[in-house]
C-alpha cells in the first residue's frame, strides 16, 4: 500500500511515520513542506484535517505518487483526515 502523510505543521511529524514503518508500511511519502512544526501553519488557511483544503497538498502528492491512501493529522494529533483511492482511481476524502 502506498501512503501519503502530512502532519499539517504539527506534532505527529515524527511519530506517525515511525508508527507506519513499525507496522510494516514501506511506501510512505511525506508532504515535506508540512512536516515542519509551526503554529503559523504557513501552507494552509486552517490546519483542520477534516476540511478538504487542509489536505490539498497531500492530495496533490497522492496523484503524483499514485497513493492508495492519504492521512493528515491536525497539529496536536488528536484528529485526522483520510482520503482513499476509489475504483475509478481517484482519491476521495472520507
Amino acid at each position: 500500500m502506498n501512503i501519503v502523510f502530512t502532519s499539517i505543521h504539527g506534532t505527529t511529524y515524527t511519530t506517525i511515520p515511525k508508527a507506519l514503518a513499525k507496522a510494516g508500511f514501506t511506501r510512505v511519502d511525506l508532504v515535506t513542506e508540512q512536516m515542519i512544526p509551526s503554529g503559523n501553519f504557513p501552507t494552509v488557511e486552517s490546519p483542520n484535517p477534516e476540511e478538504p483544503a487542509a489536505l490539498s497538498m497531500a492530495m496533490d502528492l497522492a496523484k503524483v505518487t499514485n497513493a492508495d491512501i492519504v492521512i493528515g493529522t491536525d497539529p496536536d494529533g488528536d484528529r485526522l483526515g483520510i482520503a482513499v483511492r476509489n475504483l475509478d482511481g481517484n482519491c476521495n476524502i472520507c
